[in-house]
């Protein structure tokens, strides 16, 4: 964490995070060209990170006019058709390439599991990192080192310390306003309620030290809101408490990324299932029409013409996606995104009221100034002292004092990647912005009684629920004692 005193300015604060963010992709890159170039495609197969000997099968048109190829393997070698089990995810990026018989290097396409070219000889399969993640949050603190001091917003000052946040009402229970709120779920404790009618009075930012539960009070103040969470599953988990509310709202990402409960929600679904996207479907029906006419195609000149149209039907097709695109997201009060994924084409235009960030103590503060960028306000929910972000640059202050010594690079001493948005923000304006919630729903009263005997700080503020006194949990087996 950055030690505390004057805080930096924002192009200070930005080239730091561009370094550091430097330093995190070359650790991952390393340790998958590590991993590729000293291990066989056959041995990184038995183990799981990849699938080799695989034909294109079939070919398709996809969202954005990209080309969607399905890949399965190869049936001279194979003995079904079933992949081997492995542990590529959907979604995933992976590097497709040629097997080449010998020495011959190899070349390969990159694009998410599924995708790839065509080749004669087989092909592989092969996750990489997603340098897409890494990009959005560059482009992201490059905007924010660009950025003149006169289009600093109120918000933007108050995040980096130039202002102080504005003053709530010091007892919101009894506020005219906050204080007669009607409650969705009326089995909300004091502290949920507490928390829920601060965020609300909060004017630039809130830190709810646990998960709140007020996206649906901000609705009815009628708010759009932009919900996003470092990962999938901390997305979906929002999707599925909203859905049953039956609100407008709409969910970005990969659909193979989501949970299938979620899926009906899905932009992509959507695109599909609305009146809006009845066109687009019939010129994607058109472009795979195309790409079989090829097949048949027996002179040059008729595959130039196909190609032709094909380009024409891609243009057309991008514009009238982006049409059915707009008018689903504009027309949703809620839009969820993975923190990265708020940095799509999708939201290019889209301004909000709020940001609600879920599980902030586990993202790296350059991933949330992706949708932080699009709103005036900022809800934090998570448990800095919990689960930190997922770091493989772990020596970077060793990195970072060697790059500035090379480079001169104008850096935030102490400042690593490990300090996150939550914990700036109540190192920078203490605990008036933030609110916990105390009542924990999960352990049983005996091992909570433990937890708290080994922390002054739970001792003091968590409380368990009375029904949880006699939960019992199914009998463990001691196979051996440490």
């Amino acid at each position: 964490m950055a030690p505390k005193g004057e805080p930096p300015s924002i192009p200070l604060f930005a080239s730091t995070q561009l370094a550091l963010l430097s330093n995190e992709l070359a650790a991952d890159l390393a340790q998958t060209s590590t991993l590729l170039a000293s291990h066989a495609p056959a041995t990184l197969q038995r183990a799981g990170l990849a699938l080799t000997s695989l034909l294109p099968q079939a070919r398709r048109t996809g969202p954005g006019a990209r080309t969607l190829l399905e890949l399965a393997p190869d049936p001279a070698t194979a003995t079904t058709q079933d992949l081997p089990e492995h542990g590529l995810r959907p979604g995933d990026i992976v590097l497709v390439a040629e097997q080449p018989a010998g020495a011959a290097q190899e070349e390969g396409a990159q694009g998410a599991r599924g995708q790839g070219r065509q080749g004669r000889r087989g092909e592989g399969a092969e996750g990489l990192a997603d340098e897409v993640t890494y990009k959005r949050m560059n482009q992201t603190m490059e905007k924010l080192q660009k950025m003149p001091e006169a289009e600093y917003s109120s918000f933007m000052r108050v995040l980096f310390g130039l202002s102080s946040p504005s003053p709530t009402p010091v007892d919101l229970a009894a506020d005219g306003d906050f204080g007669k709120l009607e409650w969705v779920d009326p089995s909300l404790n004091d502290s949920q309620k507490d928390a829920i009618r601060f965020a609300l009075a909060s004017r630039e930012v809130a830190l709810i030290h646990g998960p709140p539960g007020l996206i649906l009070q901000f609705v009815r103040r009628d708010q759009r809101i932009l919900v996003c969470g470092p990962s999938n599953i901390s997305v979906d988990n929002i999707v599925e408490r909203l859905a049953p509310h039956k609100i407008p709202i709409v969910r970005l990402g990969h659909p193979a990324r989501l949970l299938p409960s979620v899926l009906a929600h899905s932009l992509d679904v959507l695109t599909h299932t609305s009146s809006a996207g009845a066109i687009v479907q019939d010129v994607r029906a058109e472009m795979d029409a195309k790409q079989a006419a090829l097949k048949k195609a027996r002179t040059g000149r008729d595959r130039r013409a196909i190609y032709a149209d094909l380009k024409d039907l891609r243009k057309e097709y991008r514009e009238r996606e982006r049409g059915c695109l707009r008018q689903l997201v504009g027309g949703s009060k809620v839009v969820l995104a993975t923190l990265h994924g708020a940095g799509g084409f999708q939201l290019r235009d889209e301004k909000f009221d709020v940001v609600i960030i879920d599980e902030a103590s586990q993202a790296l503060e350059a991933q949330c100034w992706v949708p932080l960028l699009r709103a005036n306000k900022v809800v934090c929910a998570g448990d800095h002292l919990q689960l930190p972000p997922t770091i493989k640059s772990l020596n970077s202050k060793t990195n970072m004092a060697k790059k500035q010594d090379e480079e001169e690079v104008p850096t935030v001493k102490g400042m690593t990647l490990e300090t996150t948005l939550f914990d700036r923000l109540l190192s920078l304006h203490g605990p008036s912005i933030k609110r916990m919630l105390t009542t924990q729903y999960r352990m049983h009263e005996a091992i909570m009684q433990t937890v708290k005997r080994g922390s002054a700080f739970l001792r003091r503020w968590i409380e368990f629920l009375e029904e949880n006194a006699d939960l019992r949990y199914p009998d463990v087996l001691v196979l051996q004692e440490a």
